[in-house]
Parts: C-alpha cells; sequence; structure tokens
C-alpha cells in the first residue's frame, strides 16, 4: 500500500506535488493540533475525576466515621452515661443524641 501510494506520488506534475505537500501539511498540522487539544483535555479530564474521586473518598469517610460515632453513643446511652458525657467525648450535638 506504501509503496502503491509513493508511486502514485511519484507521478504528481510539480504543482500537483506542491498541491500534495501543502494539503499534507494543512493535515499533519490539523493532526498535531487536535491531539494537544485531546491530550489537554484528557489531562484536565482526569485530573478533575481524581479530585472528585479524593473528595468522594473523604465524605464516605466522614460518613463512617459519624456512624461509628452515633454507634458508640448509642452504647453509652444504653449505659446510662450522661448526654453531656456523650458530647464531650464523641462532639455530637445534643439533638443528634436526642434522636438515637
Amino acid at each position: 500500500k506504501q509503496l502503491f501510494e509513493t508511486a502514485e506520488i511519484a507521478k504528481f506534475t510539480p504543482t500537483e506535488r506542491l498541491d500534495y505537500e501543502e494539503s499534507l501539511k494543512i493535515y499533519r498540522d490539523l493532526y498535531s493540533t487536535f491531539k494537544t487539544k485531546y491530550n489537554k483535555g484528557f489531562a484536565k479530564g482526569l485530573k478533575q475525576g481524581e479530585k472528585i474521586g479524593i473528595e468522594k473518598g473523604r465524605e464516605e469517610e466522614r460518613t463512617k466515621a459519624h456512624q461509628e460515632k452515633l454507634d458508640m453513643a448509642i452504647k453509652m446511652k444504653t449505659d446510662g452515661m450522661p448526654n453531656e458525657i456523650i458530647i464531650k467525648y464523641l462532639g455530637l450535638t445534643l439533638n443528634e443524641i436526642e434522636k438515637l
């Protein structure tokens, strides 16, 4: 295929050859521009995705930690500990403790 294309190009007149080379230059410039934009866009998307993933992971950890505090507050309440102690050691609000 490459040999055939080379043979076809060899038959070009000087004007056709200049036109061909100009069109090839334009194609390569466009390809390079698109490739650069694609790579930049991909990198930007990857960075945004990482940021979203990290934030989602942090939120899940906060939710898990809060649930663990609520579970501990239930145990403390069951053992008869006063709300003030639960608030002091777990950092929960009085409203959260009263809902348990």
